[in-house]
């Protein structure tokens, strides 16, 4: 065998496909390894052009391709390239120019890339596993082109809202049109805030459904970012949580209802003093209004004694007026009380009205001792004197029976701090050993006997303290036993 049958022998039993061309890029020759390949018999493809496996092949282009490699002499480039069936396959082509009886011909060897068509399979099944994952977990996915305004939403995008693939189009407005617009509003300061600070964008948006029902849909989302900064696409997410929405207003309405149970309980405690301590001034007021119109019906009356009486009956009323105000107040069963600057001093004040019965029976002295600033506070009046009151009522219940008079006291002090407004609740008691003080605060925790306390009474005014933007806690480290309920500063303070 001369060299020449040697080297056509050796063309033929090479595995790789194997062919030449012309300037036209007409096929003029190939290989078995190119029959198994591509599935084209030899008599096809010699009877056409590089148009036949190559599906972006252009004649003016394969010129100025001829033209590169006649200067280099050789070319490796990475190719798309089609097969009989029309599946198309990620191959190699290492290409050289040749001449073989006086003509000028490309050389081609092909291999397919194995390594990248088994990398693009697994991203293809990766994906469908994604894609199934966020069906099965009902997770809506959006694509957003920032430039363009294009958007697109996936099937299960749409399922949330209960339209079919057909019945909602994509686009950004689709987007703003099942939103409720108030909603909508934030959800546009959102991005704004997400696109110039980088702040998560994370958001619930009230969207109507095709039946006309509210839903609320949590939607997160994160910008594709050119490298000065500039997004240019963003990718998210939409989940509805509307059953867990309406979850959180059920258990929100429980903790309201123990809330508004707890403060009727606090007051419970003190039903009996509340009706001598209104029945006391009305006593009073009955007696003056007597005197007075006694008074009133003499020829010569008394204008400084009918003065005097008077001034009285105001005084009385507006103490009476005092309790029944701070009984309404506490009494109110609301879901968000209004919060604003608050009055501490008359808070306690309020406070101590209302326990003075209860302090008087059990033979308790009270103090209150305020900061020397402003003690004005930002909060709720109702929710201050709520935890308030079940403080100075479980002081009151540790003293009871004190043997010792010098422990029978209470001590409520307000001091002024860079954190805050502090309200030290202190007692002359038995201390609270580390086992009992380190669990107080859960929920259903007492140490009472059955039938004198819930167990909610310091879980809630825990709750009620981190509503208001401060915290309760107890100061371990004080001589005497001492809760501290911290809140933040009236917008007036310095």
């Amino acid at each position: 065998m001369n060299s020449t049958e040697l080297l056509e022998e050796s063309f033929h039993r090479c595995p790789d496909a194997l062919l030449w061309c012309d300037e036209r890029g007409n096929i003029v020759k190939v290989n078995e390894g190119f029959v198994r390949m591509f599935g084209y018999d030899a008599a096809t493809a010699l009877k056409g052009n590089l148009g036949l496996v190559n599906p972006t092949f252009r004649s003016e282009i394969w010129r100025a391709h001829w033209n590169e490699l006649l200067e280099s002499g050789t070319k490796r480039v990475r190719h798309d390239l089609r097969r009989s069936d029309g599946t198309l396959f990620h191959a190699v082509m290492s290409e050289c120019m040749i001449v073989s009886q006086g003509r000028v011909l490309n050389f081609q060897i092909i291999q397919e890339d194995s390594l990248r068509q088994t990398a693009i399979s697994v991203q293809k099944d990766t994906e469908l596993l994604y894609t199934m994952i966020l069906d099965v977990g009902g997770v809506g996915i959006w694509d957003w082109n920032i430039e363009t305004g294009e958007m697109s939403f996936s099937d299960v995008w749409r399922r949330q809202l209960g339209y079919s693939s057909s019945e909602l189009s994509d686009g950004f407005e689709t987007w703003r049109k099942v939103v409720i617009p108030e909603d909508f509003a934030a959800t546009l300061g959102a991005l704004d805030s997400h696109f110039l600070n980088g702040t998560p964008f994370e958001i619930v948006n009230r969207c109507r459904s095709k039946t006309g029902k509210t839903l609320h849909l949590l939607t997160r989302g994160k910008a594709l970012r050119r490298a000065d900064g500039t997004p240019y696409r963003m990718l998210g997410s939409q989940l509805d949580i509307s059953e867990l929405h309406k979850q959180q207003e059920i258990a929100n309405e429980e903790r309201e209802r123990a809330f508004h149970s707890a403060r009727l309980a606090a007051l419970g405690k003190m039903a009996g003093g509340i009706a001598h301590e209104i029945n006391n001034p009305l006593t009073i007021l009955s007696g003056m209004a007597e005197l007075a119109a006694a008074e009133v019906r003499k020829e010569q009356f008394d204008k400084v004694l009918l003065s005097t009486w008077i001034e009285k009956i105001m005084k009385t009323s507006e103490r009476v007026a005092r309790i029944v105000r701070t009984m309404r107040n506490l009494t109110r069963n609301v879901e968000k009380s209004e919060m604003g600057e608050v009055d501490l001093a008359r808070v306690i004040s309020d406070v101590h009205e209302l326990s003075r019965q209860r302090l008087a029976d059990n033979q308790i002295a009270f103090t209150i001792v305020t900061c020397e600033q402003e003690s004005r506070c930002q909060g709720s009046e109702t929710h201050i004197a709520q935890v308030l009151i079940n403080l100075v009522n479980n002081a009151i219940d540790s003293l009871r029976g004190v043997e010792d008079v010098s422990q029978a006291w209470i001590r409520v002090e307000t001091k002024w701090k860079p954190t805050g407004v502090m309200v030290r609740v202190s007692n002359g008691g038995p201390t609270i050993p580390d086992s009992i003080a380190d669990r107080m605060m859960e929920p259903f925790f007492t140490t009472k006997t059955h039938g004198e306390g819930t167990g909610l009474g310091l879980s809630i005014s825990h709750s009620l303290a981190r509503q208001l933007g401060g915290e309760l806690f107890f100061d371990k480290t004080a001589q005497s036993t001492t809760f501290v309920l911290r809140l933040p500063h009236g917008k007036g303070s310095t």
